[in-house]
Parts: C-alpha cells; structure tokens; sequence
C-alpha cells in the first residue's frame, strides 16, 4: 500500500490558506477584544455611578468634593471607598478605578474616570476651583435634564477630573490615554443611572459648560 505524502507545493498552499485566514480573523478578534474592553468599562461606570448617587442622597444631593493636593484623603473616589460606598483597594491592583483601555496608576489618588467638574471642583465661572473642599459653586446632583448631564466619564491620562474646556483633540484623542478611547468613542454615565456613549466628533461640541451635559 503506497502511503501518499503532501508536495512542498501543497504544503505551502496549505500554509497561505491558514495565513489567509488568519488575517482575515484578527481584525475581527481585536474588535471583539475592544468591545469587551469597552463592556468592562461600562459595568465598572454604572458601579460608581451608583455609589456616587448614594453618598449624594446622604450628603444633601452632593458628589463628593476634591481638592488638587494627593497629600490629603480628599479625593472624589478615595471619599467613595474610605465612606464605605466602593470597595477600595490601596494597591490599586485592578481596581474599580481601572479601565481596560486606560492608563496603569501607581498612586491610589489617580483614577481612569473622570467627574463632572461641574458637581465636584467647578467654579461659577466654567473653570475649575483646584482648592475646593466647600460646596459654594458647586452643581447638585439633580435637575430637569438628568437623562442629559454626565456625572462621570473616560478621562484622559489619570485626571480625576474633566472640564467642558477638555473638549479639544489634546485631551480626546491624542492624550495617553485619550478619552474617545473605545474605538473613537467615551463611556459615559448621567444623573438618571444610564450608562452610554458620544462618539469623539460629538464630545468636541460639548465646550459650553452652562449647557445640560454639564450643569444640572
């Protein structure tokens, strides 16, 4: 019985098919792979956003306020978790804090999302107050238009914070990270609970800061 053996023709036809196909799976893999990233970031979104929503509701309709000083506890999340409304992890070792997509931190008063400005540090102006450990300019976390108004979103780098003066490619796009992170798109969650997203071309008309997206 004569035992039929495979050409180096036929074995490289067979090695251009597999590459072929191959090539034709990554892209899909990797987009697959960023829409789980994403997946990941809204669930970690709607989990803060529901501890943020709770402190308010104990705190006269308030986010918690932040100073610009890592020296003291006064920070929007460390408030959340050492308050006891968000598991807290010192080490930062995948924490809530973290998205998939966004930068690794080492120090647990940075963060992969960002609040509002406008409910945690904003001025009367639209400007941000870095020294805010009062309430005297600050937004509530309730109004007419709660479907419209972020509470917190992709920030850029680890800054805590974002401000309707972000709204330019510095900070959207060519930031590491950028807050369109999710394939030219930012996760976001608002004052009625929803978790959603604005593409990078939406978020660059989002430059007034009396508008609903940022002011109850």
């Amino acid at each position: 019985m004569t035992r039929k053996t495979f050409s180096l023709i036929e074995l490289l036809v067979v090695i251009a098919i597999i590459g072929i196909l191959a090539s034709l799976l990554l892209p899909s893999l990797a987009k697959a792979r960023k829409t789980a990233q994403a997946s990941v970031c809204k669930s970690n979104l709607k989990q803060i956003t529901q501890a943020l929503m709770i402190y308010a509701m104990d705190n006269n309709n308030y986010a918690p306020a932040d100073t610009k000083s890592s020296s003291t506890n006064l920070q929007w999340h460390r408030t959340l978790s050492v308050k006891g409304y968000l598991d807290f992890n010192a080490q930062n070792k995948k924490t809530i804090y973290e998205c998939p997509n966004g930068k690794e931190f080492t120090n647990n008063w940075e963060s992969n999302y960002a609040l509002n400005f406008r409910l945690g540090r904003g001025n009367n102006n639209g400007g941000s107050n870095l020294d805010s450990n009062h309430f005297q300019y600050l937004s509530r976390m309730y109004g007419d238009n709660s479907s419209d108004t972020m509470i917190i979103m992709d920030g850029y780098s680890t800054f805590r914070f974002i401000l309707s003066t972000d709204m330019v490619d510095s900070k959207l796009i060519e930031a590491s990270p950028n807050v369109a992170r999710h394939q030219l798109r930012s996760n976001i969650s608002y004052l009625d609970g929803h978790v959603g997203t604005l593409s990078y071309s939406q978020l660059l008309t989002k430059t007034d800061h009396l508008e609903s997206f940022w002011t109850p």
